[in-house]
Protein backbone atom coordinates (compact mmCIF):
# COMPACT_ATOMS: atom_id res chain seq x y z
CA UNK A 1 0.00 0.00 0.00
CA UNK A 2 1.29 3.31 -0.78
CA UNK A 3 0.58 6.61 0.82
CA UNK A 4 -3.21 7.87 0.14
CA UNK A 5 -3.77 10.82 -1.97
CA UNK A 6 -5.02 14.20 -0.02
CA UNK A 7 -9.05 14.85 -0.30
CA UNK A 8 -7.73 18.18 -2.58
CA UNK A 9 -7.97 16.34 -5.49
CA UNK A 10 -11.57 15.84 -5.67
CA UNK A 11 -11.72 19.34 -6.71
CA UNK A 12 -8.77 21.08 -8.76
CA UNK A 13 -7.22 24.01 -7.51
CA UNK A 14 -8.65 26.64 -9.58
CA UNK A 15 -12.11 25.36 -8.97
CA UNK A 16 -11.30 25.70 -4.93
CA UNK A 17 -9.88 28.99 -5.48
CA UNK A 18 -13.05 30.21 -7.77
CA UNK A 19 -15.34 29.11 -5.19
CA UNK A 20 -13.33 30.34 -1.91
CA UNK A 21 -13.19 34.09 -4.20
CA UNK A 22 -16.67 33.76 -5.33
CA UNK A 23 -18.03 33.02 -1.37
CA UNK A 24 -16.16 35.84 -0.36
CA UNK A 25 -17.64 37.75 -2.88
CA UNK A 26 -21.35 37.13 -2.00
CA UNK A 27 -20.18 37.95 1.81
CA UNK A 28 -19.26 41.15 1.17
CA UNK A 29 -21.54 42.11 -0.58
CA UNK A 30 -24.00 40.50 1.09
CA UNK A 31 -22.49 42.77 4.35
CA UNK A 32 -21.26 45.93 2.51
CA UNK A 33 -24.02 46.39 -0.13
CA UNK A 34 -22.28 49.49 -2.00
CA UNK A 35 -24.79 52.13 -3.35
CA UNK A 36 -24.37 52.32 -7.01
CA UNK A 37 -26.37 53.03 -9.47
CA UNK A 38 -27.43 50.72 -13.06
CA UNK A 39 -24.89 52.14 -14.66
CA UNK A 40 -21.95 52.03 -12.19
CA UNK A 41 -22.95 48.38 -11.44
CA UNK A 42 -22.89 47.45 -15.76
CA UNK A 43 -18.90 48.81 -15.61
CA UNK A 44 -18.60 46.91 -12.19
CA UNK A 45 -19.65 44.01 -13.39
CA UNK A 46 -17.61 43.21 -16.26
CA UNK A 47 -13.92 44.52 -14.59
CA UNK A 48 -14.83 41.50 -11.95
CA UNK A 49 -14.94 39.02 -14.57
CA UNK A 50 -12.12 40.29 -15.80
CA UNK A 51 -10.20 40.22 -12.77
CA UNK A 52 -11.63 36.68 -12.37
CA UNK A 53 -10.29 35.19 -14.90
CA UNK A 54 -6.60 36.87 -15.01
CA UNK A 55 -6.07 35.24 -11.33
CA UNK A 56 -6.96 32.04 -13.09
CA UNK A 57 -4.77 32.13 -16.16
CA UNK A 58 -1.49 32.93 -13.82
Amino acid sequence: MGPSKPNSDLAPSQARRGMRIGLSALLLLAVFRPPLTRAQWIAVIPNGVVLGTMNLSF
